[in-house]
């Protein structure tokens, strides 16, 4: 029998107060394992409505902006080990999806055996259209650590 995977909630939050308020009780709801604020040096009341799930999630607050993909790092001190999943949800979003943290469980085994480093799902707007620049489901190590052989379309053919 295979060791349950823990599956960590990850939200990074940049003065986006209103948007936390909605989401943490949606994630809450969803019974993950951990549940991650990541605070950008947030200006607004973002701070004021993590402080008030004490006990329900933990808040990571950075001393200084650091921009999107610094403060996403923020998490990596606080995961105990390599067989935890982190879902990322950015504090603008809702979950729409029910179960996300068994559907995790569920999905990664078999892609882990891929070399797959990132599963995701669609994201949508507001108004029920997809995201333009989500790039699909699975992304594989393998994708980001090799490159395909250069054709060069100039005149003189390949190089």
């Amino acid at each position: 029998m295979s060791e349950k995977l823990s599956v960590v909630a990850a939200i990074p939050n940049y003065n986006m107060a209103e948007g936390l308020a909605s989401l943490i009780p949606q994630v809450l709801e969803q019974g993950y394992d951990e549940v991650y604020v990541l605070d950008d040096a947030s200006t607004d009341d973002s701070i004021t409505v993590a402080e008030a799930y004490k006990g329900e999630l933990n808040l990571v607050r950075g001393r200084e902006n650091v921009g999107a993909g610094a403060n996403r790092n923020r998490i990596i001190d606080n995961i105990k080990d390599y067989k935890t999943i982190i879902h990322f949800i950015d504090a603008d979003k809702s979950l729409d999806s029910p179960n996300n943290p068994d559907n995790a469980r569920d999905v990664m085994p078999s892609y882990l055996r891929q070399g797959v480093g990132l599963v995701g799902g669609l994201v949508k707007r507001a108004d029920g259209s997809i995201e333009p620049w989500n790039f699909g489901p699975v992304y594989s190590l393998n994708a980001f650590l090799t490159f395909p052989e250069l054709k060069n379309n100039s005149k003189g053919g390949e190089t």
